[in-house]
């Protein structure tokens, strides 16, 4: 099975039971577009965003954290200004968005 946003293959059993309830059919939207806070920053929240390249493959998804930058959690040290994804173990700093749409609802 294959996930239906990023073609990727889907192999875990929890993960292949949900694909096919993950509503489908949300426009990708330029970046420039994305809902932004006071300051003309990312407002805080999960989006699906669609970047450059992910682990050297160009053209992916991920689901991506906008983080302001500085003491962003209380026992880790600063951190720069940006996108960021879970890796599975960590924050890790995501390559630059070109498009980005809301999370998909599971019905």
């Amino acid at each position: 099975m294959t996930c239906p946003f990023c073609g990727c293959p889907v192999s875990r059993p929890d993960l292949t039971a949900m694909v096919p309830k993950v509503q489908v059919g949300t426009i990708w939207l330029p970046i420039e577009t994305i809902p932004k806070d006071g300051h003309g920053d990312p407002k805080p929240g999960e989006f699906l965003l669609l970047v450059e390249r992910r682990a050297g493959v160009s053209g992916k998804c991920l689901v991506g954290h906008w983080m302001p930058g500085g003491l962003c959690i209380e026992d880790h040290p600063p951190i720069a200004r940006g996108w960021y994804f879970w890796n599975g173990s960590m924050f890790d700093k995501a390559s630059e968005p070109t498009h980005w749409m809301p999370l998909p609802e599971v019905l």
